[in-house]
């Protein structure tokens, strides 16, 4: 539990540098900052299989939403208290640091765009899926449930913004779009191949 809600504050802070506008702020992080992020995966993916759980976290990533810092209990000043908008409540992780409770369950953030997503967010998530690989060794860890990567994988092509969408357009694909899904595809070939999603169910 605590692997994955560390991972969960990694997550949300790559997002902050992906979707900086819908943070409402701007791209702080320097070529050190993501070092030291991918550090932490890297000793993360020693306790949990690190890609099939950002897969598995991708999908449970809340929606935005403006949070007060904790640090506010400190100032007396209105003008000083300090917000920013964040897909996890920071009251989240007091709860969890001071009583081990799991998680809780909110609304999906990809959810709840059902199959209209943004291109923006699918391009999120490629990242974020892109960073982690990157931080990944092949472990020692059993074959984890496939059917959450499946499924996320599954999704950022088939959404109405997706390279594949479900809806028929009834026109040829452009030039661009064809590009881009043959990248796609060939980004989900090289993460089956890694066997970083463990073992391909028969």
């Amino acid at each position: 539990i605590l692997a994955n809600h560390v991972l969960l504050q990694v997550m949300d802070a790559l997002y902050s540098q992906l979707l900086w506008d819908e943070f409402g702020a701007t791209q702080t992080f320097d070529a050190e900052a993501f070092d030291h992020f991918c550090s932490l995966c890297v000793r993360i993916g020693a306790v949990v299989p690190l890609l099939p759980t950002t897969c598995n976290l991708v999908t449970k990533m809340g929606c935005l939403k403006w949070h007060a810092s904790l640090t506010n209990e400190q100032r007396e000043a209105e003008l000083m208290k300090e917000y920013h908008v964040a897909g996890i409540d920071p009251m989240m992780h007091k709860q969890f640091i001071s009583s081990g409770d799991a998680m809780p369950k909110g609304k999906s953030r990809l959810k709840s765009y059902k199959n209209k997503i943004p291109r923006r967010e699918i391009d999120a998530a490629w990242s974020i899926i892109g960073f982690v690989s990157c931080c990944c060794t092949i472990g020692t860890f059993s074959a984890p449930d496939f059917k959450q990567p499946r499924d996320l994988l599954r999704g950022i092509v088939h959404y109405d913004c997706g390279t594949l969408p479900k809806v028929d357009h009834r026109l040829p694909p452009s030039k661009l779009q064809v590009d881009a899904c043959s990248k796609e595809i060939k980004w989900i070939h090289a993460l089956l191949s890694s066997r970083l999603l463990g073992d391909i169910p028969c």
